[in-house]
């Protein structure tokens, strides 16, 4: 007897590793679009205003590795993965950030990094690996600070925009009125040591005292 149709293992788990990219982008109130061809970028990306709700046009490509085996070299707190050549140069090659993002979809976890930023060390050009610390890479909780910093340095995509609503004031003014009468002295300069005397008279608002005279209430 002939065996049925079947999905094979890999691809199972490679749908599941894009499953998790796409709850964890769902989770930061940002969109995921999934490529029905994909050719070394599986979906991206759409960084959404979160002040505002409204999406920026500004867009992520993200290519998952997904495994339920551990990666090379995978310990408590880092890992690394070796890119294919091909897919290394067509990546280097996108006019949008590119995003790898490894994953374990069955232990829920996943991190990620930008491809051109880390490959942009010649060094790491030619070893072709990207070493994963698991803390600082992680795709857990909201990275989406640094998600529009990959994608809009700028800051064109995310600038808050102040809400629009009534507001009360209250003001802490206090009312000032001018006295019907203050003292305006008039000081005499002396040497210092000595004695210094000051004469006093009542003013009128409406007067005018001499300049070298100085008034206070």
């Amino acid at each position: 007897m002939g065996s049925g149709k079947q999905v094979s293992r890999s691809a199972h788990i490679g749908d599941a590793g894009i499953a998790l990219i796409h709850q964890r982008v769902s989770a930061m109130d940002h969109v995921w679009h999934e490529r029905t061809v994909d050719a070394g970028i599986d979906g991206t990306i759409e960084l959404r205003d979160p002040a505002t709700g409204e999406v920026s046009n500004c867009h992520l490509q993200v290519q998952s590795k997904a495994s339920d085996n551990d990666f090379p070299g995978e310990t408590a707190d880092r890992f690394h993965y070796d890119c294919d050549e091909r897919d290394l140069d067509y990546w280097m090659k996108s006019s949008m950030p590119v995003l790898l993002v490894c994953s374990h979809p069955k232990r829920g976890e996943a991190w990620w990094a930008h491809i051109q930023s880390y490959f942009a060390d010649p060094a790491r050009r030619a070893s072709g690996r990207v070493d994963f610390n698991k803390i600082t890479m992680s795709l857990e909780g909201d990275v989406s600070d640094r998600l529009f910093a990959v994608a809009d340095p700028h800051g064109r995509a995310h600038t808050p925009v102040a809400d629009l609503r009534d507001e009360t004031l209250e003001s802490n003014l206090l009312p000032v009125t001018m006295p019907d009468v203050f003292w305006a002295y008039d000081a005499a300069v002396t040497l210092p040591g000595r004695s210094t005397t000051y004469s006093a008279r009542a003013a009128s608002t409406s007067e005018t005292t001499s300049p070298s005279s100085a008034a206070g209430c």
